[in-house]
C-alpha cells in the first residue's frame, strides 16, 4: 500500500479504543486522524479536520450512537468511508447501518491483519465485512425480518444493495 489511510475512529470505550489504535499503529500506512468518544464529538472533530478516508464506527455510544452519527456523517461528507466496528451482530443494527449509509461492517474481534484488509478493500471500493455478518445482511435481502415496514417490497435503496 502506498498511500496513508486517513482514519477517525468513534468509540466510547476507552480500553477497546486503546485496542483498536494498537491493531491500526502495526501498520504504518494507517494515520489515526482523531477520535471521539461519542457521534456528537465525532462531528465536531470533523468540522475542524475533514481529511478522513475512514471512520471507525461503534454502534451503542452515549449522546449520539454511531449509527445516527454515520447519516449525518454521510449527509455531510458523503466522500468518507463508514465502516460499522461493533460487537453487535443483529439483524435490526446490521440492517439500519447499512440503511444510514455504512459502507461495511466488522466485528470488534477482528484480527489486526483482517482489519487492515479491510481497510484496503474499502479504499478499493470494496464492502468489508465479517462472513457471519455477510451472511446475515443476504439473509435480511432475501427474507426481510418484521422491523421492516411492510409498505416496501424491497426496503433497501438501489445502492444499498450494491454495497450488500
Amino acid at each position: 500500500m502506498n498511500e496513508n489511510i486517513k482514519i477517525a475512529i468513534a468509540e466510547d470505550n476507552s480500553f477497546l479504543l486503546r485496542s483498536i489504535t494498537e491493531k491500526l499503529e502495526l501498520f504504518d500506512y494507517v494515520k489515526i486522524k482523531h477520535t471521539a468518544f461519542d457521534g456528537i464529538e465525532l462531528l465536531e472533530n470533523l468540522e475542524q479536520y475533514q481529511q478522513i478516508d475512514i471512520i471507525l464506527m461503534d454502534i451503542q455510544m452515549p449522546k449520539m450512537d454511531g449509527i445516527e452519527a454515520t447519516a449525518l456523517v454521510k449527509a455531510k461528507y458523503p466522500h468518507i468511508k463508514i465502516v460499522m466496528l461493533t460487537i453487535y451482530d443483529d439483524d435490526e443494527n446490521i440492517f439500519n447501518a447499512i440503511k444510514a449509509g455504512a459502507d461495511g461492517y466488522l466485528l470488534k474481534e477482528i484480527a489486526a491483519h483482517d482489519l487492515a484488509k479491510g481497510l484496503q478493500e474499502i479504499m478499493e471500493g470494496g464492502a468489508p465485512m465479517t462472513p457471519i455478518i455477510a451472511g446475515k445482511a443476504l439473509k435480511l435481502l432475501r427474507k426481510p425480518p418484521e422491523f421492516i415496514t411492510e409498505k416496501n417490497e424491497n426496503p433497501l435503496s438501489k445502492r444499498e444493495t450494491q454495497v450488500l
